[in-house]
């Protein structure tokens, strides 16, 4: 992407989450320092490796689990909630 207009193309055919997507892989691959107050840097501290909870994988099916219950709510208050029918057109 070079300018705006990439940008704003990226989103017309992304998937929801593609982009918080790319940004973890990101800050993985560029090992970005972990939240300090991860239990696995507190409690655990060398013992173990975060990988179904607050690891990878958690992080991966978390960002995809939030992106359905937000297509899903959106969609709900789009048709369920705010249409209504026109009285101006019947």
């Amino acid at each position: 992407m070079r300018n705006e207009r990439d940008t704003a193309a990226y989103t017309q055919v992304d998937e929801l989450y593609q982009a918080y997507l790319i940004a973890y892989l990101v800050c993985s691959t560029l090992e970005v320092a972990r939240n300090p107050t991860s239990p696995y840097q507190t409690i655990y501290k060398n013992k173990e490796q975060a990988f179904g909870t607050f690891g990878g994988p958690d992080i991966t099916a978390t960002l995809g689990a939030v992106a359905k219950a937000a297509l899903n709510t959106v969609w709900y208050q789009k048709w369920a909630v705010h249409l209504r029918a026109d009285r101006r057109f019947g």
